[in-house]
Parts: structure tokens; sequence; C-alpha cells
């Protein structure tokens, strides 16, 4: 055991100590610190020929990135502060052109709704599709239906994995419907499991082989309990958007 003075800075009760003082050290590079209990940090750094290593691997990759910027080394953080404005601003556009990409799908599937007993469907499968917008679709579909019992079911092949969507109207779940319920036997054809509740629901599997038969199958349960949905009322045309 021994104390270990470092400068005025600290002094501690050290039974591991392989230098006899601070500068036998040589450089330091703190990588990082953390908490390890109350009032009590954790320092983890680099000494010696190990910490100036990393410091010529950091220089290596600050050469490399203002290269791939074309600036000098000294304008990499203003350069690349730029490239990713820029970058920001490319990806706003891009969603907002998206977005009106699936406003414009929506009010096309919604035309070709069909009418079943008291109310409208539309089962559809997908082609170029990102796989993230096919819940948004289904929702934005659904809402320029009629405003009456209405459901929509989506299918996308992605890369060999079937997804499925299904998105059902307040006036279908008021008499008892639910969306997973559409899907849950469409689901064991693609091998995969249905999942949600209420209104919006959606099943995965890797059998995209057996896509185009589970969209049958969840069309049919659709059509099922579309024509079980008991609300009398005059079927209306589609709302154009």
């Amino acid at each position: 055991m021994r104390i270990v003075d470092i400068g005025d800075f600290s002094r501690e009760l050290c039974g591991g100590t392989h230098v006899g003082h601070g500068s036998q050290a040589g450089p330091v590079r703190i990588l990082g610190e953390s908490s390890i209990g109350t009032s009590l940090r954790r320092i983890e750094a680099l000494t010696g020929l190990d910490a100036l290593s990393h410091y010529d691997h950091e220089r290596h990759l600050l050469t490399e990135l203002a290269t791939l910027l074309d600036v000098r080394p000294d304008q990499t953080p203003a350069s690349l502060r730029r490239t990713l404005d820029r970058l920001a601003t490319a990806q706003a556009e891009l969603d907002r052109l998206r977005q009106i990409e699936r406003e414009q799908q929506a009010t096309r599937l919604a035309a070709q709704a069909r009418p079943i007993g008291n109310g409208w469907l539309v089962t559809q499968q997908l082609l170029d599709v990102p796989p993230e917008d096919l819940r948004p679709l289904a929702i934005a579909t659904l809402t320029r239906m009629p405003d009456r019992p209405a459901a929509v079911i989506l299918a996308l092949d992605t890369n060999g994995k079937a997804q499925l969507v299904a998105a059902i109207s307040e006036h279908l779940a008021a008499n008892g419907a639910q969306a997973r319920d559409l899907l849950t036997d469409a689901a064991t054809l693609i091998g995969g499991g249905a999942g949600g509740r209420g209104n919006l629901a959606s099943a995965g599997g890797r059998d995209a082989g057996q896509l185009a038969r589970a969209l049958d199958r969840a069309d049919h349960a659709a059509r099922t309990a579309l024509t079980r949905s008991g609300i009398p009322a005059r079927l209306t045309g589609l709302r154009e958007t």
C-alpha cells in the first residue's frame, strides 16, 4: 500500500499502482467517464504509447473525413454541418413527396371499394410501397371511404417476407368487429401471427408465396364481418378528396 499524489489534484491510497509518480504515466487520453456510485465517478483512459496511438488514429480519421469532404482538416466540422443540413433538407422534401404520393394512392384505393352488405371493402396487394408506409396507407384509405361500415386490407411482399395490414371503421368496430380478427387465419398461411387491437392490426410471415391466398382469406373474413354489420342505412358514394 502507498499514497499516490498527482499534483495538487488528487491523493489516493492505492494498492495496485505501477508508477512512482504521475509523470511516469506519460500522455493521458481520457476516453470516457461514468457513475459507479454516490459521489463516485469512473474514468477510463489510455496512457503512454497507447494514448499516442489513439491520438494518431483520431488524426487519421480526421484526415480521411477531410478528404471525403474535399476540405482542409480544420474546415471539416463546418463542412460536415453544411452537408448534414443539406441531407436534412433533402430528407424533409422526400418525406413531403412520399406523403403526397401516399395520399394520391389512398384516393385511388378508396375509389376501388366494393359494396359489401351495408358497407365497403378494399383489399389489394401492393407493389413498390415502403413497408413502413403500409399502415399509414391503410388508415388514409379508410378515411376516404364513405361514412359507413368499411374495411381496408392491404398486402405487401418485401424481399420474400409477407405483410398484411387491416383497418376497420368505427361503424364496423361498434358491431363488435376487431381488425385483428380479419387477419388471424390469413397469418397462419404466411407462417406468422396477427397483432394489434381495435381498429388497426397487422400480420407478418416468411412465406410470401402464400400472400395471395392469405389476402383472399382476409377478404373473406372482412366480407363476413361487413355482411353481419346490421346497420340499416342507404349506401352512399365515395367522397372525392
